[in-house]
């Protein structure tokens, strides 16, 4: 099917920077890409520079967005064997806001939390 698109000079630029193979594979390619997210469904779309950041954080490259997702779902349940506990939004808020109180990462501080709270919940025999 042939479409013919009014688009603005200065996008057309960037799509030529983008694809010097051609425009119009550049624009296939994108709508492909995106074909199954219609015009009002939310998407999120990294760019290079994050992506890199996230990259290098989570040591594996972001080309799964459900992969992805279960990472992120990672960084607010502990899990260990059959237990699989989630973290309230209060939870992850109370570690996210003291970490840097106590000059710790989340992890860190959490980590430390967990340990004396075991510590107490077990009698001291951790």
């Amino acid at each position: 099917m042939i479409v013919t698109l009014s688009i603005p000079d200065e996008l057309f630029e960037k799509y030529q920077a983008l694809f010097p193979k051609g425009v119009n594979r550049g624009m296939v390619a994108q709508l492909k890409r995106f074909s199954e997210f219609g015009p009002d469904e939310r998407s999120v779309v990294l760019s290079p520079a994050a992506r890199l950041r996230l990259e290098k954080l989570l040591q594996f490259p972001i080309e799964d967005s459900e992969k992805f997702a279960s990472w992120v779902e990672g960084l607010v349940s502990l899990k260990l064997e059959e237990v699989d506990l989630k973290l309230s939004p209060a939870q992850v808020k109370f570690i996210q806001s003291g970490a840097p109180f106590f000059n710790k990462t989340p992890a860190t501080f959490l980590t430390e939390k967990l340990k004396r709270g075991l510590v107490y919940a077990l009698d001291g025999t951790v």
